[in-house]
């Protein structure tokens, strides 16, 4: 390893600490704050792939926390399920569309979603078909994760405008972080 490469791997080092600190302030953020300056350093693939220890790693402990694990994995079995199949369509095409374009689009749908959550008119849809809302958001965020690796804000936008009490909404949004993470890593072949 040539000495030049020890100020990137100090750097990459640094960006996941301090997006460590922002997860560890708010509960998510590790991928929207470090994947945006790691792609300054590494390539897009190797960038996803740096992020699926610590995404995983950083929310073990908040899935398992409260011990509802299984009762909310159960519970979200659809959105999980469809949340695998949204990362491989992701990964496969992640060489295909440049970088502007999948943050252009997570970023619209974070907005769609928080806007219609306001208007409180996501609850009264998911109150009659919450199956298929958890398999359209679990496919939409696997998609958009595969591309990007971030798997909270689209679930985070969701949980929050369907009212999930505050330690269902960490412990479900982990799960789902964890789990992107670690389907990720399977679709990279890491």
């Amino acid at each position: 390893m040539s000495e030049a490469f020890y100020p990137v791997i100090l750097a990459t080092v640094l960006i996941l600490f301090l997006s460590g600190l922002v997860k560890g302030a708010i509960g998510f953020g590790l991928p929207l704050v470090a994947v945006p300056f790691l792609t300054m350093l590494h390539s897009v693939d190797r960038t996803l792939a740096i992020m699926s220890l610590p995404v995983v790693a950083s929310s073990v402990q908040l899935s398992f926390s409260g011990g509802r694990f299984v009762q909310l994995g159960r519970k979200y079995l659809w959105m999980l399920g469809l949340l695998a199949v949204g990362v491989f369509m992701g990964v496969t095409l992640l060489e295909a569309v440049p970088a502007k374009v999948v943050y252009f689009v997570l970023g619209s749908t974070i907005i769609l979603f928080t806007f219609v959550g306001k208007l409180n008119a996501l609850s009264s849809i998911v109150a009659r078909h919450s199956a298929a809302a958890d398999s359209i958001v679990g496919l939409l965020q696997g998609f958009l994760g595969g591309l990007s690796s971030a798997f909270g804000p689209l679930t985070a936008s969701y949980f929050s405008a369907i009212k999930l009490p505050k330690d269902e909404f960490v412990t479900a949004l982990n799960i789902m972080l964890m789990s992107g993470a670690v389907f990720m890593a399977l679709a990279l072949g890491y």
